[in-house]
Order: structure tokens, then sequence, then C-alpha cells
């Protein structure tokens, strides 16, 4: 009986510290043109986390549809893995050139929601989820967009940091 108590009290430690591998759990929000109810496959969502685009007078009409997908990941070992998703929600940041048009519904798996685009400038949301065990998470995503020369690198270089510096701000906010 001594040995098995002494052989559990070595072994104590070391398992604690096999089964504690760092894990992480993070928002992944992905982007696709068009309405909530389009046909679309996995491969039509963009989790670039936010982007901005400068393009040729009229080349987006607005107002102009964009799906948003919320879910929840767990990095275990350098490995991504899906966790169920309880609620979500989308807001727009006030000033914001878009609006909600579908608030987000959540299937477990992930949320959905819909913003309309209506001028150009920076889309900025705040993204909350929680995970079926009450953890909740936040992030900020944007769409920027901009009239303009699209071969002007200088301008898109502009439009992303203003971009990322509302981000930014509104990251501080959270």
């Amino acid at each position: 009986m001594k040995t098995l108590l002494l052989a559990a009290l070595v072994l104590a430690p070391l398992t604690a510290g096999c089964l504690t591998d760092t894990t992480d759990r993070f928002l992944r929000l992905g982007d696709a043109d068009g309405a909530l109810d389009a046909p679309r496959d996995e491969l039509s969502w963009s989790y670039g986390g936010g982007s901005a685009a400068v393009t040729a007078p009229g080349a987006i009409a607005y107002p102009h549809r964009v799906s948003v997908k919320v879910d929840i990941q767990r990095a275990v070992d350098e490995r991504a893995y899906p966790e169920a998703v309880a609620m979500g929600a989308v807001e727009v940041v006030p000033g914001s050139a878009c609006r909600v048009t579908r608030a987000a519904v959540c299937d477990g798996d992930a949320c959905l929601a819909e913003l309309e685009l209506t001028q150009p400038g920076v889309c900025m949301v705040r993204v909350h989820a929680a995970t079926s065990d009450g953890e909740q998470l936040a992030q900020c995503w944007y769409r920027a967009a901009w009239e303009g020369d699209a071969a002007d690198q200088a301008a898109v270089d502009a439009l992303f940091e203003m971009a990322e510096q509302q981000r930014a701000t509104c990251e501080d906010g959270l």
C-alpha cells in the first residue's frame, strides 16, 4: 500500500504537467460578399481578420451586403479545434460606414450575421461570443473600402493604417 501511495505522490505532478497543455480559445471571424442566404461553400469565407481595398469609382455598388461568420477555436499544441458557440452578437461601432441588416443567429457551431456597407469608408464591428461553459470572447473586425486609383499603393496603405488604428481603438474598448 505504501508503494502505491508513494508512486501516486511521485506521478501526480508529472501527470498534471502532461494534462495541462497550454490551451487558448479565440474567435475566428470570416466574411463573404453577399447576403446570408446566398449560395456559398466553406471556401467562400475569408478569415483574414479585416480587409482594406481601394477600388475604381463605382466598382462597388452601395449598399453592399457582407455576411459575417463567427466561430470559436481552441488552440492546442499549435493546432486549432472548433469549440461550441452558445451565443454571439455583432454590433456596429458608431460612425462606421455600415449597419447590421440581420442580427447574429447561432447554431452551436457558428453564428452568422449580415452587414450592409452603406458608403465608402470603414465598417467597424464589435463581435461578442460565448462558449457553452460561459467563457466570453470579444474582438473587433473591419471591412474598409475607398474609391480611387487601385494602383495607388500609398492610398491602399493609408486606408489600411486608418482601419488598423480604428480597430486598435475598438479593441481597447472591449
